[in-house]
């Protein structure tokens, strides 16, 4: 379905070689906000040490998934409980609890004029769609023509 729309604004990225060109008025609506999560896990690392001292080399070694206190909850399989094992009984090797952390962004939730919801992440030139209706949106949320009626309208 095509709708008649009057353009209000144009917006010529250079930088980029973009042309935004914004449509009616209608912005979507944040129904939840974007939001760093940070994940941490921990692990037992074993290292081999250097020529019986306590110093060890840790470019290689063999690690295990546990909590926080070091515990192995599950092995992932049978190789992996015995090595485990093995190692653990292997005085050349020092034990060590690693905590390791990660961060990633949960994009936003946004609506849509159609009711549909759907995330709010950079797809073209910083524009994103809705995938029931198919309307496209500035990650600010201004309505934009789709990339491909863009297209024919700068004469890409």
């Amino acid at each position: 379905m095509r709708h008649i729309v009057t353009v209000t604004e144009v917006h010529v990225l250079e930088d980029i070689q973009s042309v935004q060109i914004l449509i009616g008025g209608f912005m979507f609506q944040i129904i939840k906000k974007r939001k760093m999560v940070t994940v941490t896990s921990y692990r037992i690392e074993f290292y081999k040490r250097i020529d019986g001292t306590d110093d060890y080399d840790d470019t290689w070694g063999f690690s295990f998934p546990c909590d926080e206190k070091g515990i192995i909850k599950d092995f992932e399989c049978d190789a992996a409980r015995k090595n485990y094992e093995n190692v653990s009984a292997d005085p050349e090797f020092v034990r060590a609890l690693k905590k390791y952390e990660h961060q990633y962004t949960e994009p936003a939730v946004a609506k849509c004029r159609c009711g549909n919801t759907f995330s709010v992440t950079d797809r073209f030139y910083g524009c994103c769609e809705c995938e029931e209706c198919g309307q496209w949106y500035t990650l600010s949320g201004q309505e934009v023509l789709p990339p491909v009626e863009q297209m024919e309208l700068a004469d890409w």
